[in-house]
């Protein structure tokens, strides 16, 4: 196994089980996440960059609550093919787990990225997210690419290794944002600069991730 494979695996054990008959595998490769983890991650990501580019960066509105509905039916129903497939009722193949994992996902960072805009830039953007047309294409479009990227990634060794490293860069990605938004409100109106902010979020995220792979990897070798 290749150094870089061996840094996939053992940062994707701080989240995932790595149960190879839950993964995807390419020859004697095992991605370095399962098939739902891949697909919750892959999912955040590609939906992570809708959320920072154009007029949607720093956004911070409010959502309707026709979106919220959206959004949170989409969720639940992400959980509940998972439920359903760890008690024994249907789904319980690979295809479904990456399903239900970009169903959860896909959807995160329009929940979660806000949050962080109104903790950490207040003010900066008040534009809603999913407010037009293309904005929903785009989530549709990020769902359909992750879908077609981790499904396809079986028969090429260059699908298998990037969707792999997208689904790592997506929990990196996740996790800075919850730590990144954990850090804003414990430091509001303390003064402390934005970009220090982040840097304390970046170092603390790598912190845990790191730490939790090595704890999971003593603890289920």
């Amino acid at each position: 196994m290749d150094p870089l494979w061996s840094l996939l695996t053992f940062i994707g054990y701080a989240f995932c089980h790595q149960l190879p008959e839950r993964s995807y595998m390419f020859a004697d490769l095992q991605m370095p996440l399962c098939a739902r983890c891949i697909g919750i991650h892959v999912g955040f990501l590609l939906s992570s960059v809708v959320v920072w580019t154009g007029a949607r960066r720093f956004a911070s509105g409010i959502w309707n609550r026709k979106i919220v509905i959206a959004i949170a039916t989409t969720v639940i129903f992400g959980f509940a093919m998972a439920i359903a497939s760890y008690l024994g009722l249907g789904g319980d193949d690979n295809l479904s787990r990456t399903i239900s994992g970009l169903l959860i996902g896909t959807p995160l960072p329009f929940i979660v990225v806000p949050v962080l805009n109104m903790a950490m830039f207040p003010g900066r953007n008040r534009r809603s997210f999913l407010d037009s047309p293309l904005d929903i294409l785009l989530v549709i479009a990020a769902f359909a690419l992750g879908a077609a990227l981790i499904l396809l990634a079986t028969g090429s060794i260059v699908l298998f290794y990037l969707a792999s490293i997208l689904g790592i860069l997506g929990m990196l990605a996740f996790t800075f944002t919850m730590v990144s938004i954990l850090v804003a409100v414990l430091t509001d109106g303390k003064g402390m600069r934005i970009r220090n902010k982040l840097i304390v979020s970046a170092v603390l995220s790598l912190a845990l991730i790191l730490l939790l792979a090595a704890i999971h990897s003593v603890i289920l070798p």
